[in-house]
C-alpha cells in the first residue's frame, strides 16, 4: 500500500458485483422462462477505474451459459496483440448502477473470477 499526502492509503479495491445472463432476463421479461431460471452469480471483483472492458474466465462463462458472439483482437499492456472470444451479453449490477456488456472470455485468467482490463481494441 502507498501513502498519500493526507496520510490515507491507497491499494487494491474490490467490489461485490452481480452478473446476470442478459438473454435470460429478456426471456423472463417475455414470460418464456421463470424468474427462478435466470442464471446469475455474485462475485467480488477487482476494480480498475481506468478500465473499459470486462474479462471473465471459463467458469463464469459456463455458469452463466453465455454464448459465443465473435472473436476480437486486443493489445495488452505489454504491447502483445492477442485474440479473444466475445461472449454474452451479460448484465452487470453494482449497488444502484447497472449496465449490459459483451465481456471478453480469457482462458489465461486462472486465479481471479473477474478482471477489468484497459485494452486497445483492434477491429
Amino acid at each position: 500500500m502507498s501513502k498519500l499526502k493526507n496520510n490515507s492509503t491507497m491499494g487494491l479495491v474490490y467490489a461485490d458485483i452481480e452478473l446476470i445472463n442478459a438473454g435470460d432476463l429478456e426471456m423472463a421479461r417475455r414470460h418464456i422462462i421463470g424468474e427462478d431460471e435466470i442464471k446469475r452469480m455474485h462475485v467480488n471483483m477487482l476494480v480498475d477505474s481506468g478500465a473499459y472492458n470486462l474479462c471473465i474466465n471459463e467458469s463464469i462463462q459456463a455458469q452463466l451459459q453465455l454464448p459465443f458472439v465473435e472473436k476480437r483482437k486486443a493489445q495488452l499492456a505489454n504491447g502483445t496483440i492477442e485474440e479473444y472470444d466475445m461472449v454474452g451479453p451479460i448484465h452487470v449490477k453494482f449497488k444502484n448502477r447497472n449496465t449490459v456488456c459483451l465481456p471478453w472470455f480469457c482462458k489465461a485468467i486462472l486465479n481471479h473470477y473477474l478482471v477489468l482490463y484497459q485494452w486497445k481494441i483492434w477491429t
